[in-house]
């Protein structure tokens, strides 16, 4: 258990009884893109090396952010932050380690290089929302965890870096608690299994200002891509995504804005 977690339920032992109150949580999931292949190609023991260095790495950014570690699932960590204890500033710390995990991925990634070891990718996904967050499990064995809808969110976010060829998808609902302290690029509205109504997300990028001009210009061009894009502007949207890939030929939100636009030229709907 959290360390945080397990000293306040000493503190609050009325909490140990199974059961969860409904409470307001930011919810953080990362996952070590091909871990799969990985796992196939290395050796157990180097795996579980691997696997360690990047998961003890990652638990102690999201600890240093006020985050509560909830579990490992094989390759994939979870937090969040929240409950037992909320703050007004739990979207915030929550960005914030999702893009310290970024730069710790780096330096590990230097020292994994020196080992002859391939470069390691991560994806993260966050959202806030209510969630149900106690003592949940069985009369032999339970934890204080966070289950509903806004978790089963979260996860489809960190999936959903798959389709944009992005590291941190993040929800509008997040975002709008963060003092708009964070240079974060609009994806639009995405439909997400399971839910009935298109959620607006939004590639986290960095925090402050201090982006480089060409970054900056870029965002900004896709957002006029983007704008295009809703007006049903298809082939000015196209025209501003191959500037942008012209550049950035590895850019995942224009590549796929611009196939989109592409397929919805040639398949009008009626």
């Amino acid at each position: 258990m959290d360390k945080k977690i397990a000293d306040y339920l000493i503190e609050n032992p009325s909490l140990i009884k199974p059961g969860g109150q409904l409470k307001k949580v930011t919810i953080f999931f990362a996952d070590i893109t091909g871990f799969t292949s990985i796992a196939e190609k290395d050796s157990p023991e180097k795996t579980a090396k691997i696997l360690y260095t990047i998961l003890n790495s990652f638990t102690e950014v999201i600890i240093r952010n006020d985050g509560v570690i909830d579990k490992y699932i094989g390759d994939c960590i979870m937090a969040f932050w929240g409950a037992p204890f909320n703050t007004d500033r739990d979207e915030t710390n929550a960005c914030r380690a999702a893009l310290q995990c970024i730069e710790s991925l780096h330096e590990i990634n230097k020292s994994f290089q020196r080992e002859g070891i391939p470069e390691i990718a991560i994806r993260m996904g966050l959202h806030s929302g209510n969630a149900i967050a106690g003592n949940l499990g069985s009369d032999r064995l339970f934890d204080y965890t966070v289950v509903g809808d806004t978790v089963n969110l979260a996860s489809r976010l960190e999936s959903a870096n798959k389709l944009f060829k992005t590291e941190v998808v993040v929800s509008e609902d997040t975002l709008k608690n963060t003092g708009g302290i964070f240079f974060t690029r609009e994806l639009g509205l995405t439909e997400v299994k399971g839910k009935t109504m298109p959620i607006n997300i939004f590639e986290l990028i960095s925090e402050g200002k201090d982006i480089h001009s060409d970054k900056r210009e870029m965002v900004e061009i896709f957002h006029q891509g983007l704008a295009f894009y809703k007006e049903k502007k298809w082939q000015e949207a196209i025209e501003l995504f191959n500037k942008i890939l012209l550049k950035y030929p590895e850019d995942g939100p224009s590549e796929f804005y611009k196939k989109r636009c592409e397929y919805l030229m040639s398949n009008p709907v009626l």
